[in-house]
């Protein structure tokens, strides 16, 4: 699956897959309506992540982080590594 690295820029469809694909790797139900543009996703509160994905919403949760965190790291260790000196 080959999406932007930062998850405010996915698609409504790009988000769909990541979260489909999220659920099987995790053998978790799929929500049947996720249908955000990256940019919300990102928005949304734990309870909104909840009420919209009550089965799987800790796990996409807890793998966003991951995603944003992990790709701004290696993003902002390159800057710092090319760019600052």
């Amino acid at each position: 699956m080959f999406v932007c690295a930062d998850p405010r820029r996915w698609t409504s469809e790009q988000v769909q897959q990541w979260v489909a694909w999220q659920c099987t790797q995790a053998q978790i139900p799929v929500p049947a309506t996720f249908f955000l543009p990256g940019y919300q996703m990102c928005a949304l509160t734990t309870d909104d992540f909840r009420r919209i994905a009550p089965d799987c919403a800790d796990h996409l949760m807890a793998k966003l982080e991951i995603w944003f965190y992990g790709k701004l790291h290696i993003y902002l260790t390159y800057i710092d590594k090319y760019y600052t000196h």
